[in-house]
Formats: C-alpha cells, structure tokens, sequence
C-alpha cells in the first residue's frame, strides 16, 4: 500500500476522493491495513450536529500550530502518523497542512487548489517527505492511450473532456512549482485554443 509505504517514518497525509461514497470505502480500507496509523474521515455530508466538532477536530490535528522562534510550526496536537480521508470539503477556506497528498483525478483548478494544503507552513517534516508529493491517481499509463474510463462516480461528478484535458496536461509533467505554474496548467486544460 503506497500509504503506508510513504509514512513508514511518520507524517500526515490527506486522501482526497470525489464523492462521500468513495471516502468512505477508502477509510474503511485503510483503516483496516494501516497499523500504528491514526485514521480520520471528512466529508460534506457529516450530520451537521457533528460537522463543526469534526472540522475543528481536524483543524486541531492537522492545522498550522504555533510559530516557533525558527519561523517554523509546531502543532502539539498533530499526529506523529496519520491519514485523514476527505472529499472536496478539504478545499473550503481550512488552514490544513499536509506532508503527503493522494487524490483522485479531478479538474486541473480543484486539483491545484488540493495541492495548496501540502506543505502549506513551514515545519519539520519526517524523513522522506521533506519535499512536497502530491500523487494522483488515475487508472491509466503515462503514455499510450487515455483510459476508457475515468470511473462511473468520477464522471458523473465531473465532466470526461475536462479529465481527459487533465490527464493529458498532467503526464507530461514531473514536477510542479506554484504557484508560478498555475496560470499556465488551467490555460492548457480549459484554453480550447490550446486544444
């Protein structure tokens, strides 16, 4: 499992799913295979009674902490491992920050705007997630064909020619430096003259 390959020496990890269904059949797998890993989940439709306590709880967890005389970050309540799974309420206006994020497909602009909460403040982060990775995760190659699908539930929530855009764009990079980037990916996918 590529989840608890990447936390074998600690760190905080978000997986991002694209439906509230999804989230929950991630959390219950990785929950069931991720030992000595503290595992949370988030998603929009939490009875509204409890939404405000999860989204502090994850807030508490997972957000910036105190700033340290370095200029870096400590959060106290942060968990030496764990893995929260969320959908795209991880977007909204919370100050999260992350050593690690995997997330489906989804639009170029929703993925860009995921990828805001990795590494978002400075801090020490474990050994071998020191630099920024941001994986997603799409049943087809780097090169040959696109798939024949992106998933039933992916398509349904978004649209196959804006995934295909998206995939298209994203495997010819190897890497991604914002935000001086971001202008120029969601141009390639939503520009039709660059179609």
């Amino acid at each position: 499992d590529i989840t608890a390959q990447k936390l074998k020496n600690g760190g905080c990890a978000a997986v991002i799913c694209n439906t509230v269904n999804r989230s929950i059949e991630v959390y219950k797998h990785l929950k069931a295979r991720l030992e000595d890993t503290e595992c949370a989940l988030f998603h929009a439709r939490t009875l509204k009674m409890w939404r405000r306590e999860r989204e502090e709880e994850v807030l508490r967890k997972f957000g910036k902490g105190e700033r340290q005389e370095d200029g870096t970050y400590l959060n106290a309540d942060r968990p030496e491992r764990a893995v929260l799974v969320a959908t795209q309420v991880i977007e909204q206006s919370l100050d999260l920050d992350f050593d690690i994020m995997i997330s489906e497909i989804a639009p170029i602009d929703l993925l860009l705007q995921r990828i805001g909460r990795l590494h978002r403040h400075v801090r020490r982060r474990p050994k071998g997630l020191e630099t920024p990775q941001f994986i997603v995760l799409c049943d087809a190659d780097m090169e040959g064909p696109p798939p024949e699908s992106f998933g039933k539930s992916i398509e349904f929530v978004y649209d196959r020619y804006v995934l295909l855009r998206t995939w298209f764009v994203l495997r010819q990079c190897s890497e991604i430096v914002l935000p001086e980037e971001i202008e120029a990916l969601v141009k390639a996918v939503y520009d039709e003259s660059s179609a």
